[in-house]
C-alpha cells in the first residue's frame, strides 16, 4: 500500500458484508480430458508444468519448481475470502480504458485478451497500464464465503516500479452482455491457440459494473509463480453475463480457479465515502 493511500484511510470496524440478492449457484462444467491434457503440458517461463487438479494442482504448485516456492510458502497469497472487511475512505479508481483491437489467446489455462498500449487506471496519482484481461470459472475471490460463477482479472503494471495492480470483477448470471459478446464471437476454440481479429474492437470499460466501489488488499498472482506484492482491487458490484455466456467459456476453459488462501492477519478494506 502506498504512503499516499495510507494517509487517506479513515478506518472503522464494519461487520461482515451481507451479499445482496439470492445465492448464486456455481454450475461450471468440469475440465474435459482434452483441456486437462493441454493444461498439464503447458509450461511457464522459468517454471514447470502445472494444472488445476491432480498431482499438478494448486496444493502442489509450491513443489513443482523452485520458482513456484511462493505458491506453498507465501504468506500473502491470493485469492482470499473478502469477509470481515474494514470500511475506509479511499480514493476512487480512475479508469482510462480505450477501444482496442481484439487479440485473444487460449494459453491452456485461461482465455486471455492482450490489450494494446494506451489504457490505464490511476489510483492516488499512480498510473498503472493495462496489459491484459483474462477469465476464471468459477470466481477465485469470494465475498463472505459466497463464490460467483465467473471472475474477470484486469492486470495492470506501474511502468517505473514494475508493481502490479489487478482489478477483479465478479460475474453474476443475468442479462446477456453485449460487450462480452464481441469477445465471445471470436473465442479460440482450442487450447494453445490464438485469434487475431484487428477489425473487431472492444473497450474493457464496458465489462465493468456501474459502481466502482471496491475491496482492497495486498496479495499475489493467483497462478504460478504466485509472486507476492500485487495490489488487489475487487469491485463490490458484480457485472451480469447471461447463463449461456458463462457456460460457454466455462466449457472452453474448464475449472480454472485457485482455492481461497489464508488471510494471515492481512487487512481487507472496503472502500466507502468516495
Amino acid at each position: 500500500m502506498s504512503n499516499r493511500l495510507t494517509r487517506n484511510l479513515s478506518i472503522r470496524a464494519l461487520p461482515s458484508l451481507a451479499l445482496a440478492g439470492a445465492v448464486f449457484v456455481v454450475s461450471v462444467a468440469m475440465i474435459t480430458d482434452k483441456t486437462a491434457s493441454a493444461a498439464e503440458t503447458m509450461e511457464t517461463k522459468g517454471g514447470g508444468k502445472w494444472a488445476y487438479h491432480g498431482e499438478l494442482g494448486p496444493d502442489n504448485w509450491g513443489q513443482i519448481s523452485p520458482s513456484y516456492a511462493a505458491c506453498g510458502a507465501g504468506q500473502s497469497q491470493s485469492p482470499v475470502d473478502l469477509q470481515n472487511a474494514d470500511t475506509a475512505r479511499m480514493q476512487a479508481i480512475s479508469f482510462e480504458y480505450r477501444v482496442t483491437p481484439i487479440d485473444l489467446v487460449h494459453n491452456g489455462h485461461t482465455v486471455q485478451v492482450n490489450y494494446q498500449a494506451g489504457s490505464s487506471i490511476t489510483i492516488g496519482g499512480d498510473r498503472f497500464d493495462l496489459l491484459q484481461l483474462h477469465f476464471h470459472t468459477p470466481s477465485e475471490h469470494k465475498i463472505d464465503g459466497q463464490a460467483y460463477p465467473m471472475e474477470i482479472h484486469f492486470v495492470h503494471k506501474h511502468q517505473a516500479s514494475g508493481r502490479l495492480a489487478v482489478i477483479g470483477v465478479l460475474v453474476a448470471p443475468g442479462n446477456h452482455n453485449l460487450a462480452a459478446q464481441e469477445i465471445w464471437d471470436h473465442l479460440p476454440t482450442q487450447a494453445n491457440s490464438a485469434t487475431d481479429k484487428p477489425r473487431v474492437l472492444i473497450n474493457g470499460r464496458d465489462l465493468l459494473p456501474d459502481s466502482r466501489d471496491y475491496f482492497r488488499y495486498m496479495g499475489s498472482l493467483t497462478t504460478p509463480p504466485c509472486s507476492e506484492g500485487v495490489s488487489w482491487y475487487v469491485l463490490q458490484q458484480a457485472v451480469q453475463f447471461s447463463a449461456a455466456q458463462i457456460e460457454r467459456i466455462g466449457k472452453l476453459m474448464g475449472y480454472n480457479a485457485r482455492p481461497v488462501q489464508q488471510r494471515n492477519h492481512r487487512m481487507v478494506l472496503k472502500a466507502g465515502g468516495m
